[in-house]
């Protein structure tokens, strides 16, 4: 089975996997003092207090129908059957907080909300999430595979409804204390045949799965602009590509990240 090196006949592309602009100048030195080296800045990051390596952070990021939840899942089953401690999370959701939040957003279609409110609520569930589940997790040396995160907020209510995308962006960072996933797996797939593929499996739309087709062209052409923003972090892959296919590409790259964790704290 061919591996993630081969694009062109899986379908599967990738807007780049290499790191984002150059770091932030090295701090200068007093006569004496030590300056810490960015390399030992990242390793100690990398390590929980007693040294035990840091966990690895991945998330799934896609539109509706376009097969996030089954792949999340099937990459957790395949790490965990290797032996790696998995957290699974969803947004919103994964707390008593978020799973009210979610019945909210995405059950209670009658409860009007507008765009500020709907953005914020997303905020909140996902600020809960993070600090009771997701950084203790990554602190413990555990993979945490998430089913969606802070580029949902970006691309449904940022790109797709309009809100301000610096101001958005910015309060997703108060939520998820500045803590951003090592890899991104963004599901690209056509909007028209993403709703047809949900609605046969899912007859009654939520809140979200009901607004037009336009609106979530939007979205999609949002998550193509943070793919595009930040090669290094996410990987793009082409949803129409079989179940099975995507998993395999998915899972080596994921098998990698583990296996490399520790020594991503060492890179110059």
């Amino acid at each position: 089975m061919e591996g993630p090196r081969t694009p062109r006949s899986s379908r599967a592309f990738a807007f780049g996997l290499s790191g984002l602009g150059r770091g932030a100048p090295a701090p200068s030195a007093r006569a004496g003092e030590q300056v810490e080296s960015p390399a030992r800045r990242r390793s100690d990051t990398l390590r929980g207090e007693e040294g035990t390596i840091q966990g690895l952070f991945l998330s799934f990021e896609g539109g509706e129908g376009a097969g996030k939840s089954t792949q999340a899942a099937r990459l957790a089953d395949a790490l965990a059957a290797r032996g790696v401690p998995v957290e699974l999370v969803r947004e919103p959701g994964g707390t008593a907080l978020g799973e009210a939040v979610r019945a909210v957003l995405l059950e209670r279609r009658e409860t009007p909300l507008v765009p500020a409110a709907e953005a914020l609520l997303y905020l909140a569930a996902r600020a809960q999430l993070v600090r009771e589940r997701i950084l203790p997790a990554l602190a413990a040396g555990r993979c945490v595979v998430a089913d969606r995160f802070a580029d949902s907020t970006l691309a449904y209510q940022a790109f797709g409804l309009g809100e301000p995308i610096e101001l958005v962006e910015s309060a997703n960072g108060w939520a998820t204390a500045g803590r951003k996933p090592d890899r991104t797996y963004l599901l690209d797939l056509d909007p028209e045949v993403g709703l047809e593929r949900h609605e046969s499996e899912h007859p009654v739309r939520d809140r979200i799965e009901a607004r037009g087709l336009e609106y979530h062209q939007r979205v999609r052409e949002g998550y193509r602009r943070l793919a595009r923003a930040e090669t290094g972090r996410f990987l793009v892959l082409a949803a129409e590509e079989p179940v099975e296919r995507l998993h395999a590409i998915i899972l080596e790259d994921a098998w990698r990240l583990w296996c490399s964790r520790g020594e991503r704290g060492g890179e110059a």
